[in-house]
């Protein structure tokens, strides 16, 4: 398993299920994003390039776990554009639960489109490292 400073923390309710609960600062940043929508440009990166940006982020003895490493990918759309996986899973857990369960396969035809799908999944697969988020998605 990877070195603790990679694993999301995450409130658990006696069950085990992460806790459906947005932070004070996942609030803000739902609040600001409706107030911009989606007028705020962005260049979106290729999952090559997320993956090199995060393997910078991770120490040396740590990128070769794969969750090590996604938890330092970051999202590059919506509400929680620019901020990490572990992030988004400490601060919105419900927000993965949204992206897994999402039926839409794609959000588009373009490569960006294309891009921002892989992006997601990329959410999603590392929310599946961890036994309470697997339980919830």
């Amino acid at each position: 398993m990877c070195d603790q400073k990679y694993i999301p923390n995450l409130p658990l309710n006696p069950q085990g299920y992460p806790i459906l609960k947005c932070t004070p600062n996942a609030k803000k940043l739902k609040k600001a994003y409706r107030g911009k929508g989606k007028s705020v440009s962005h260049t979106i990166l290729s999952p090559q390039d997320v993956h090199a940006k995060a393997l910078e982020n991770v120490d040396k003895n740590a990128q070769k776990d794969e969750s090590a490493v996604l938890c330092e990918y970051y999202i590059q759309c919506g509400q929680y554009q620019g901020k990490s996986f572990k992030w988004i899973i400490e601060n919105d857990p419900r927000y993965v639960s949204y992206i897994a369960c999402d039926t839409q396969p794609s959000r588009g035809s373009g490569i960006e489109s294309q891009h921002i799908t892989a992006n997601l999944k990329s959410l999603v697969s590392y929310a599946e490292n961890f036994s309470a988020m697997k339980k919830m998605i």
